[in-house]
């Protein structure tokens, strides 16, 4: 994944979220979790309620630096904490394996092989994982790439700096010279921003934004950021 040829762009590197943005996120195993709480309650049947209430997004925020903990385990422990507010008597350990046996294996999107396999320009993986989590994926599906940060290296998750400023060291490029892509606002966008970093949200479903910045570009498929980068 080296040099774009003779195509001109200002971007001498791309920095790419991975679940979600490669592969499939993991709502499909969230979900089934989240009902299976939700067929067992005492308090509510309602699996929107239930899911609502599992607040793993926003103690990832508070993880940081002494504070950090790795991905499995705060998921470890917000899913506790979800199954004693509904009075639930599942195996947490039982439930979660399922998570990390996807994190570990995930299924690949559409069109993720074919847009690696056109990108020739240095790419680096910039991803809210534990590193043994995203090389055992990675090695699943046969992929490589130039440089990979983890929020388990830095001790932080996005949306912070952090993660981002390592990777412009690993890959010895400055923050206008490196796009960023990604699926998730308040993770990708809002990251890169903070970062310094021009951003590329892609949008498969069109949803609104709602925040109070704007990316630089918006895409709906992988395929898009090759007119971007020609454009440039």
């Amino acid at each position: 994944m080296k040099g774009f040829g003779k195509m001109l762009t200002k971007y001498q590197c791309i920095f790419l979220d991975f679940y979600g943005t490669l592969v499939e996120e993991d709502d499909e195993i969230i979900d089934q979790i989240v009902r299976s709480i939700a067929r067992v309650s005492p308090v509510s049947s309602d699996p929107k309620e239930i899911g609502d209430k599992w607040n793993f997004s926003e103690i990832c925020k508070g993880s940081f630096d002494n504070n950090f903990r790795t991905q499995r385990t705060l998921e470890r422990e917000s899913l506790q904490h979800l199954l004693d507010i509904f009075k639930v008597d599942l195996d947490a350990d039982l439930l979660s394996s399922e998570l990390y046996s996807y994190w570990e294996n995930p299924e690949i999107l559409d069109g993720t092989m074919k847009f690696l396999e056109t990108l020739t320009i240095p790419v680096c993986i910039v991803s809210n994982i534990d590193r043994a989590d995203i090389m055992s994926a990675m090695e699943n599906l046969d992929l490589k790439f130039d440089s990979v940060v983890t929020s388990e290296d830095c001790r932080c998750y996005k949306p912070r700096k952090e993660m981002f400023q390592k990777a412009l060291k690993l890959m010895d490029v400055l923050p206008n010279e490196v796009i960023h892509i990604g699926d998730s606002f308040s993770s990708d966008v809002l990251g890169a921003y903070n970062a310094g970093i021009d951003s590329a949200w892609l949008n498969r479903k069109s949803v609104s934004n709602g925040g109070s910045i704007e990316p630089d570009y918006v895409i709906s498929s992988l395929q898009e950021i090759f007119a971007i980068l020609n454009n440039m």
